[in-house]
């Protein structure tokens, strides 16, 4: 009888093993589809923001160019400003100098 029993257990415990298995398995299996989801999901996305920046990227370049040109006239004015200025200067500094210079001279 002792037997009996044991081998009766033995058989239900694999038996409910084997459902057990069975139930890990199909619950793996959902677990699986719901990350293959999520993963399409997040490269998807991942794919929106890539094109968000490729267009961002593009635009400041656009306006990096234009922004360029700009400075570049900018920088050209301030230029010719600066020549100017160092003409005069130099005029001023020649005029001083030979106002000394007769000065000294001429008493």
């Amino acid at each position: 009888m002792d037997r009996e029993w044991t081998d009766k257990r033995a058989d239900d415990l694999a038996d409910r093993v084997g459902r057990f298995e069975a139930n890990v398995d199909r619950r793996f299996d959902k677990v699986g589809k719901r990350f293959d989801r999520l993963e399409s999901e997040v490269v998807g996305r991942f794919d929106k923001v890539d094109a968000r920046f490729d267009r961002l990227e593009t635009g400041m370049r656009a306006g990096f160019v234009g922004a360029s040109a700009e400075t570049k006239v900018a920088f050209d004015k301030l230029d010719s400003k600066m020549d100017k200025m160092n003409r005069w200067m130099m005029s001023g500094l020649i005029s001083v100098v030979a106002a000394v210079v007769i000065k000294v001279f001429l008493g």
